[in-house]
């Protein structure tokens, strides 16, 4: 059995409701190198350490658990309480830190196929009537099989008990934003630094969730139950992890962290980093080039066979409509890549008419293009031709 130590953090708000950002960043920058369990936090099992050995997004420290062999007990974590804040319905509250799951001679540390394997990650520890919030990484063995973990990758989810409508079972709420779900999980890379960010809002029945990684929002439930109790409060946020439930045969590995940041604050988000890709990830979307066909076509049969033709400058699925929309609201998807850059769509169309089809194509990284490039050309008969 492998664990993901628990670091509980419980930031408090004063008599407005401002919390203290950028907790890392705060506090482990004085510390020395390799201090263990700064603070003097209560854990169980498995001290943090401050590390200088990797390179964090931000500063040069950051909090490590290093697990050395399996049959880590599941009670590991740290907890690290503040003063308690009531919560005023209606609240709403984000959390985030820097990631990085360090596998050791290149070893995944989740499962994949049906077996429930995941780490508790980010927690939400509400009290006074309350319920707890746990975004996860990795996948849930449930009843819909919740996020799998494919390729040597793991992917991410929120547990939260209350709320069944929007959850697979138990609790276990699936990614449902921006073209991920269950079938199709963000899927993320072992050995390097990801941004993963939770935000809700308090309320019996109209509550949100919503979570982003690597500044790419995966899920959005909005009208829904966060909180039984009409005054919870929070007295603490757990970063805590039970590797590879419920075999507990994760290898030996890292677990690192770094910036954690609770508020109530969207641009104390935006100013710690944590809606942008720690690696640098692309930004840009696909430039689209040598739009075909253009001019006018000749008609030897009737319908006449077109092929609408583009080429990006990366990897990309395109989508096409004879109108002009956004990416996501165009209805049809070029049917052949070649190369991954060279896209044809073959269609059969009237002669002696005129078209115009608008092109959008998004890459690997989820970015869209936001304007259109347009195709224009005319389906005309040659002399002598009579069409039926």
């Amino acid at each position: 059995m492998k664990k993901f130590v628990l670091v509980l953090i419980t930031l408090t708000w004063m008599v407005s409701p401002v919390w203290a950002a950028k907790y890392y960043e705060q506090t482990l920058e004085s510390y020395t190198c390799d201090t263990q369990n700064p603070g003097g936090w209560y854990y169980e099992n498995l001290a943090p350490y401050v590390r200088c050995s990797d390179t964090p997004p931000n500063g040069t420290k950051y909090l490590d658990y290093e697990t050395v062999s399996t049959g880590v007990p599941t009670g590991a974590y740290t907890e690290i309480n503040y003063t308690t804040h009531n919560i005023t319905p209606g609240d709403k509250l984000y959390a985030g830190a820097f990631v990085k799951i360090q596998r050791k001679s290149g070893v995944d540390v989740f499962h994949e196929g049906n077996l429930q394997s995941y780490s508790k990650y980010l927690d939400f520890f509400i009290g006074g009537g309350g319920v707890r919030l746990v975004l996860c990484l990795g996948q849930q063995q449930s009843e819909c099989y919740t996020t799998p973990n494919t390729n040597h990758k793991f992917s991410m989810w929120v547990m939260q008990g209350i709320y069944p409508s929007i959850a697979c079972f138990d609790g276990h709420i699936r990614q449902n934003y921006g073209g991920y779900s269950s079938s199709n999980p963000i899927q993320l890379d072992y050995d390097r630094w990801h941004s993963i960010v939770l935000a809700c809002t308090f309320s019996n029945g109209a509550g949100t969730i919503e979570a982003w990684v690597n500044g790419t929002k995966v899920m959005e439930y909005t009208g829904v139950n966060v909180t039984y109790s009409g005054s919870p409060s929070i007295y603490r946020v757990e970063l805590m992890g039970t590797i590879a439930q419920s075999a507990y045969d994760a290898p030996p590995h890292y677990d690192r962290y770094d910036n954690l940041l609770v508020t109530d604050t969207w641009q104390d988000i935006l100013d710690a980093g944590l809606m942008e890709d720690p690696a640098g990830g692309d930004t840009t979307p696909p430039v689209i080039s040598t739009p075909l066909p253009s001019g006018t076509q000749g008609c030897s049969s009737h319908p006449q066979t077109v092929t609408l033709q583009v080429t990006t400058d990366e990897s990309a699925t395109c989508k096409y409509h004879t109108s002009d929309a956004s990416y996501d609201g165009m209805p049809y998807t070029f049917s052949n890549t070649t190369g991954t850059t060279s896209h044809t769509n073959p269609m059969s169309l009237g002669c002696a008419q005129s078209y115009s089809f608008y092109v959008r194509c998004m890459d690997t990284s989820n970015n869209k293009d936001t304007s259109s490039t347009q195709i224009s050309f005319d389906i005309r008969r040659g002399h002598g031709w009579h069409v039926q």
